[in-house]
């Protein structure tokens, strides 16, 4: 049977985990604005000298931000468990009670909803500063917020497919 105690108090702790890592935080804080601030100017050169893009400078800032702090936002939970297969710690975690997958999933599920409210909250007010206005209404904000946890999971599947994919590169080293 599925008992969801276990997952909810793993949630928990690397939830906690991702936050008391506050190094970590800060250091992806600095790279997302980074990479907004080149990414605003590369892609306002890129709009000044074709005319193709129709969108507002602050509303490709927006665009930017969202985009930016997702991808930042997703842990590397691939190298988590391909690291867990070359080391052998995958043969101590298999025949535990939880499942190996379940547990990768909820623990990097804490950590990119720690991550997303602390860059969520660092990208809105660049953004916001940068731009001095907000080009949507709060229901679109709230609706973008959703799509961003739910695009998140999506990306912490795929993360653990590459992770898993790792099995098989591993077992064709060992058989040839």
């Amino acid at each position: 049977m599925f008992k969801t105690h276990k997952y909810q108090t793993l949630f928990k702790f690397s939830f906690l985990y991702a936050l008391q890592n506050y190094k970590t935080l800060i250091g992806l804080i600095i790279f997302l604005i980074t990479c907004m601030t080149i990414f605003a100017h590369l892609w306002q050169v890129v709009a000044d000298k074709t005319e193709a893009m129709h969108l507002h400078s602050s509303q490709l800032l927006w665009y930017i931000a969202f985009n930016e702090w997702l991808l930042i936002a997703l842990p590397d939970i691939q190298d988590d468990i391909e690291e867990d297969l070359h080391s052998g710690r995958l043969a101590y975690l298999l025949p535990r009670p939880i499942s190996y997958l379940w547990f990768m999933f909820i623990e990097g599920l804490g950590v990119l909803c720690a991550r997303l409210i602390v860059l969520g909250f660092s990208t809105f007010i660049f953004t916001w500063i940068r731009t001095g206005d907000i080009p949507f209404t709060w229901s679109t904000f709230l609706f973008v917020i959703i799509i961003g946890m739910l695009a998140g999971c999506v990306g912490i599947i795929f993360k653990m497919l590459i992770g898993v994919s790792a099995f098989c590169e591993y077992s064709c080293a060992l058989v040839g």
